[in-house]
């Protein structure tokens, strides 16, 4: 009986990842990687052998939902170093079992090494549904200050006061969010009297454009005052 039971145990054993084990590396892809297709900032390209169009779609579904917390990474990286920008074009090998088998570099022309490290550490943790092996060709591009305010308008009138902003997305990202900064002015003083920060939930397709409303006070709205707006990413609130 002893004997079993330690047979059992050993064979139970066998298949398990003891905590001062490494996990073995996901499977890699049998199918042959493609030819890099042309950069196009934005774009993801889906490659595999009589892939279907549902799973491509999955797949390109589940890569840009990691965009918020990709240009969020990107934004910290901006605290460090504000010159840090360029444009990358990543390989996500995805396998039958649905796990990111390997993120390779195509073109990297970014003059920060993290935020590359960072981009790629991101792109590994998304799960898939499990399938037909599939390369997806990523390419972003980063650069300061992705939003501009192109016309901001006052709209006091009603009961409850707003101001009616125009915001123009410069970058290739799909955003939902974006965090707002009103700087709030009076002629006889130098800096903003009031600083307010919000988020506003707006869908933003890549180059597009879209209007906005931001809230402000009864009592910024009865005074003589300016307003100075920032937008930008969720993850990188204006300072």
């Amino acid at each position: 009986m002893r004997r079993r039971l330690a047979l059992i145990v050993l064979v139970l054993c066998e298949a398990c990842v003891m905590p001062w084990q490494k996990p073995p590396p996901p499977a890699a892809l049998k199918l042959r990687a493609p030819a890099p297709p042309e950069q196009r900032a934005g774009e993801i390209r889906i490659f595999g052998h009589e892939l279907p169009e549902e799973r491509a779609e999955n797949i390109r579904e589940r890569l840009r939902k990691t965009e918020p917390r990709i240009l969020a990474a990107y934004e910290k990286i901006l605290l460090q170093d504000p010159y840090a920008e360029g444009e990358v074009q990543l390989r996500v090998d995805i396998n039958r079992e649905g796990v990111v088998a390997e993120v390779e570099e195509i073109v990297f022309d970014v003059n920060n090494a993290t935020l590359g490290e960072r981009v790629k550490a991101i792109l590994r943790e998304v799960e898939f549904e499990p399938g037909t092996e599939a390369y997806a060709f990523y390419t972003m591009s980063f650069f300061p200050h992705p939003f501009e305010v192109l016309a901001v308008r006052q709209d006091f009138e009603g009961e409850s006061p707003v101001l009616t902003a125009e915001i123009l997305n410069r970058s290739a990202f799909r955003l939902s969010e974006i965090a707002v900064t009103v700087r709030v002015q009076r002629p006889d003083r130098a800096g903003p009297i009031r600083i307010s920060r919000r988020r506003i939930r707006a869908e933003f397709e890549p180059f597009g454009r879209r209007t906005i409303r931001v809230p402000v006070t009864n009592e910024w709205a009865a005074g003589q005052y300016s307003f100075l707006l920032d937008v930008r990413p969720p993850g990188g609130d204006a300072q």
